[in-house]
C-alpha cells in the first residue's frame, strides 16, 4: 500500500524528461499542483487541443512538440480537456486571462552540463544542445532552420531567403503597393516592401481612395532619411509600366492623352493638365492667382474680414493672400 501511494506520488506531481547529449541535458519539470495557476488560460496562441485524462498526459503531449512553451488543463462536465500553446505568459504577458476551472501550465526547462550566458545561442556547429525543433524543418520556401539554446521559449528560428520573411518564411514581400493588392492584400496600412536592390523599407498602402488602384505613400520625419528612397521604382499596377515617384504631366507629351482636360473642368480661368502617371490622378489644374483648389473653385482673401463678409462663419484656419500673392494660413 504504502510503495502504491509513493507511485501515485510521483505520477501527480512530478515528470521528468531528459534529453541528453554529450554530458547535456534538458529537463523539463512538471508539479501538479505547484506549477497550476488556477483559475487562468492562456488565449490567442493555442495550436492543438483534445480530449485527455489527466494533466500529466497533457504535459506529455507538449513536452513532444518542439513548439509547445505551455499548456491548458480544463474540466468541465462534458469532460476534461488539453490545449498547447505555442508561447507562454513570458512571452505573452496580456495572453493570460482569467478563466474560471481552467488550469495554465507553463514548461520549466533546464539544461545542464554547460552554462549558457544571456542572448539567443544558435545550436548550429554545438550537439551539445541539439533540441530537435528542426528535425522536421518548420520553415517554409527554402528557409534554413537553426535551433535556440537560449533563451529556451526561442526554440528555433528561420534564416529566409529574399524577399521571404516571417516566423517560418511565409510571409513574401512585394516590390509595390499594386504588387500586394494584386496578391489579394485589400487591408490599408503599413506594409513592407522591398526595391531593386533588396532593400526594405515601410509604405503606407492605400487601397480604398481609388476603385481599382493602389496608392504607395511614403512618408519620412527627418530630412536626414530624404535619400532612403531617392531612384525607387514602383511599379503601375494597371498596365505593369515602371513609374517614378512623383506626378508625370502629358504636357508636350501626345502620346499620354487621356482626354480628361477636352472639356476643361478647371473653372476660373485655371489651366488643365493631363496626367500619365499615376493614372489614379488623371489631371491637375494649374490656377491663376488668387484661386486654388482641384478645380481652381476656391478665392483665397486677403484677410479673415473678408472671408467674413464673404459669407464664412465658422472660426479656424484659412489660408490669407498678400499683396504679392503669397499666401499662408490664418485663424478667423
Amino acid at each position: 500500500m504504502i510503495f502504491a501511494k509513493f507511485v501515485s506520488f510521483l505520477v501527480t506531481f512530478l515528470q521528468v524528461k531528459g534529453d541528453c547529449l554529450t554530458g547535456n541535458c534538458e529537463k523539463i519539470a512538471l508539479n501538479v499542483h505547484r506549477d497550476a495557476v488556477l483559475d487562468s488560460e492562456f488565449v490567442d496562441h493555442v495550436f492543438h487541443n483534445s480530449v485527455t485524462s489527466s494533466p500529466v498526459q497533457c504535459f506529455n503531449w507538449c513536452t513532444q512538440d518542439c513548439r509547445c512553451l505551455s499548456f491548458n488543463y480544463k474540466e468541465n462536465n462534458e469532460g476534461k480537456y488539453c490545449e498547447l500553446n505555442e508561447g507562454n505568459h513570458f512571452t505573452n504577458k496580456s495572453s493570460l486571462k482569467h478563466s474560471p476551472g481552467s488550469r495554465y501550465y507553463n514548461l520549466r526547462r533546464e539544461r545542464g552540463g554547460i552554462k549558457i550566458h544571456g542572448g539567443i545561442a544558435s545550436c548550429i556547429g554545438d550537439v551539445t544542445c541539439t533540441n530537435g525543433c528542426c528535425r522536421n524543418n518548420p520553415c517554409l520556401n527554402g528557409g534554413t532552420c537553426n535551433e535556440i539554446c537560449e533563451p529556451a521559449s526561442v526554440r528555433y528560428n528561420c534564416s529566409c531567403p529574399v524577399p521571404l520573411v516571417g516566423k517560418h518564411c511565409e510571409i513574401q514581400l512585394r516590390k509595390s503597393c499594386q504588387d500586394y493588392k494584386a496578391a489579394g492584400e485589400n487591408t490599408s496600412g503599413l506594409y513592407e516592401v522591398i526595391d531593386n536592390s533588396n532593400r526594405t523599407f515601410q509604405v503606407f498602402c492605400d487601397f480604398h481612395s481609388e476603385p481599382g488602384f493602389a496608392w504607395n505613400l511614403i512618408q519620412s520625419f527627418s530630412l536626414a532619411n530624404k535619400d532612403l528612397v531617392k531612384g525607387v521604382v514602383l511599379s503601375d499596377y494597371a498596365d505593369s509600366s515602371a513609374i517614378h515617384s512623383g506626378i508625370a504631366s502629358c504636357v508636350g507629351d501626345v502620346t499620354c492623352t487621356n482626354g480628361c482636360c477636352k472639356n476643361n473642368p478647371c473653372l476660373n480661368g485655371g489651366t488643365c493638365n493631363e496626367i500619365c502617371e499615376p493614372a489614379s490622378v488623371r489631371y491637375n489644374c494649374s490656377c491663376p492667382a488668387p484661386f486654388v483648389g482641384k478645380h481652381c473653385e476656391i478665392q483665397l482673401r486677403k484677410s479673415c474680414q473678408d472671408y467674413k463678409a464673404a459669407g464664412k462663419d465658422t472660426s479656424g484656419l484659412y489660408e490669407v493672400i498678400d499683396k504679392q500673392q503669397s499666401n499662408f494660413p490664418s485663424i478667423l
